[in-house]
């Protein structure tokens, strides 16, 4: 399950990112060695955490959120911190057994010769074990029964913010539902889509996990349907615009199962898991989206959507 650093960024504060990721480091080092914070103060003795006595031996953790890769300003910063870490130590009296760095990103080849070739270097001249949490290893971590919390709490985009419940019952569709004279159905008869039963379907389990999900008030929830809406709205205008309508009828044969493809494809690769959906339900945001006036099935959709609305 891959986890999207870029979330530590948030509303575009790349100092609170810094900060949460540096938490982020001392919390997983707390749950994996029992490591301590300390407070970030200037002359903070080169230390995010640490693990061992202060007038003793030490492991230290250090975070650098580098999102752009290791280039020649990243490696200075490298260098300073670790030789912050041993003349602290030198000056507090105390020894560093062995240096974390902690990046959210993987390093790319250059960088990795780079790094091993430091590493090796200082590892001979000050007798300190190195280590790198790249982005390999802290997802490795956070994915781990001790830390998935954790991974909750600050990617919550990526790996929820609870843990994912399963996909919720495919309800059937009521003999009373009242979908005949819908918009999205005449939408699809409009295209000549012959059979729609399946469509209202997809529609009334939507609807009714939307409503759920309003019931319940949960902020995460219901900023995924508010994505999804926005998702399968783009890929269907995608699709819309690449179709090849007929001058005379406005349809394009091809294009609700070409949407609907794409979406079932897309939901294969990452449903959405707050709140679990099915690929019905997908779809079924694909019709409300169609529902509201905002798509349709044939390039005349609008004045079939404004018909509607008188």
């Amino acid at each position: 399950m891959p986890i999207n650093f870029y979330e530590l960024i948030g509303d575009g504060d790349l100092d609170g990112a810094r900060a949460k990721f540096e938490r982020l480091v001392i919390a997983i080092a707390h749950v994996k060695h029992q490591a301590m914070g300390v407070a970030a103060r200037p002359g903070d003795w080169g230390i995010d955490a640490f693990f061992g006595d202060l007038d003793g031996m030490i492991a230290i953790w250090q975070a650098k959120y580098f999102m752009g890769g290791v280039e020649e300003a990243q490696k200075k910063q490298i260098r300073d911190s670790f030789k912050s870490a041993l003349k602290a130590a030198e000056d507090h009296e105390h020894e560093v057994e062995m240096w974390t760095l902690c990046l959210p990103i993987d390093l790319d080849p250059d960088a990795t010769a780079w790094w091993q070739k430091w590493k090796r270097r200082q590892e001979r001249d000050h007798g300190v074990v190195i280590d790198l949490w790249g982005r390999t290893k802290l997802e490795g971590l956070l994915l781990t029964p001790e830390c998935i919390h954790l991974a909750r709490h600050y990617f919550p985009g990526s790996v929820g913010a609870t843990a994912p419940a399963g996909t919720p019952e495919i309800l059937p569709l009521p003999d009373d539902h009242g979908y005949d004279g819908a918009l999205f159905v005449r939408q699809l008869e409009a295209a000549e889509v012959a059979e729609t039963e399946s469509a209202k379907r997809q529609f009334f389990n939507y609807e009714t996990l939307a409503r759920d999900v309003a019931d319940k008030g949960d902020p995460i929830e219901k900023n995924t349907l508010t994505a999804v809406e926005a998702e399968v709205h783009a890929l269907w205008e995608t699709c819309f615009g690449a179709a090849s309508h007929d001058p005379e009828t406005g349809i394009d044969p091809n294009l609700v199962a070409k949407v609907m493809g794409e979406i079932k494809a897309n939901h294969g690769i990452a449903p959405p898991r707050l709140p679990p959906m099915s690929f019905l339900h997908h779809m079924g945001t694909m019709h409300r989206v169609v529902e509201n006036g905002e798509a349709g099935w044939v390039a005349h959709f609008r004045q079939i959507a404004e018909s509607y609305r008188a």
